[in-house]
């Protein structure tokens, strides 16, 4: 209702009139709102926030120490994700990798090539295509 600007309009259940007038005096009387988490209280004390407690001088030095011990270790987690995985350190274990890789290459290769429904004509068993009767030195119309 607070949000009202011209008139509010409220429809009560109730046996007689005398009933909804005490129905709507009991409910308002007790303030019901919805709580944000910002009315719960602040996370953070000191208005000026974390960074500028670290570079204050007057600040303790191991609460300086701490809060830049945590925007290193939350810069090294936002950045690690991005970072290429190490490569091994054992040269058999880079050729094991390889291998791998190269077998997969080998695989997708395969799914790749045309299955015996697609090859042309004559090629379904593998066989070469039948050469024109020019190609196998025999004249034409004999």
């Amino acid at each position: 209702m607070s949000r009202a600007r011209q008139a509010s309009h409220v429809h009560v259940v109730a046996d007689n009139p005398g009933q909804a007038v005490e129905d709507l005096i009991r409910d308002w009387t007790v303030e019901r709102r919805q709580t944000w988490a910002i009315d719960t209280g602040r996370p953070d004390p000191d208005p000026r926030g974390p960074l500028a407690v670290e570079a204050d001088p007057a600040a303790p030095a191991n609460l300086r120490a701490t809060l830049g011990r945590g925007r290193l270790r939350a810069d090294r987690d936002a950045l690690l994700p991005t970072l290429r995985p190490e490569p091994p350190a054992e040269p058999q274990v880079a050729l094991r990798q390889l291998k791998d890789l190269d077998g997969r290459i080998r695989r997708l290769n395969r799914r790749l090539e045309p299955q015996p429904a697609q090859r042309p004509v004559g090629h379904a068993s593998g066989a070469e295509a039948p050469q024109p009767a020019t190609e196998r030195g025999v004249a034409p119309g004999i």
